[in-house]
């Protein structure tokens, strides 16, 4: 596990860091909670241990919600970015998607550069791939 999280950082774009680190952790967390469970459930293992290990287990199950808020937080697209998104798998340019939403130019390039950040990339054949790879682009 140790290898893919290097590999995972020292790999990918800035934007998909924390992402990439906080997928590894809920891996690693989720395997905590199993070995909890098994423990929890050993005939052996007395009341007041099997309690305070269950609380263990809910704080942890506690922070993999969080983990999962702070990802979708992070890389979900606004529906402003949805739409601009679905304009730019189109051969329009920007100009012409502002003009086709009616927003500033520079409205439209704002959320491009967040479309970008979002899917950690630069440019936008790169950004219309990670789209399709993620299934947001309408066919």
């Amino acid at each position: 596990m140790r290898g893919k999280l290097k590999r995972s950082i020292t790999k990918s774009p800035r934007a998909n860091l924390a992402r990439d680190f906080a997928t590894h952790l809920q891996g690693d967390i989720a395997a905590i909670t199993h070995s909890l469970d098994e423990v929890i459930g050993r005939s052996g293992t007395l009341p007041h241990t099997r309690k305070s290990l269950r609380g263990i287990q809910d704080q942890l199950l506690g922070l993999i919600g969080k983990l999962d808020f702070a990802k979708q937080d992070e890389t979900t697209l606004t529906s402003k970015e949805q739409e601009i998104l679905q304009y730019l798998n189109s051969s329009q340019t920007a100009k012409e998607i502002a003009g086709s939403m009616f927003l500033s130019i520079t409205t439209v390039k704002t959320h491009i550069a967040s479309i970008y950040k979002k899917l950690g990339v630069t440019a936008r054949p790169a950004a219309l791939s990670e789209a399709k790879r993620l299934g947001l682009l309408r066919r």
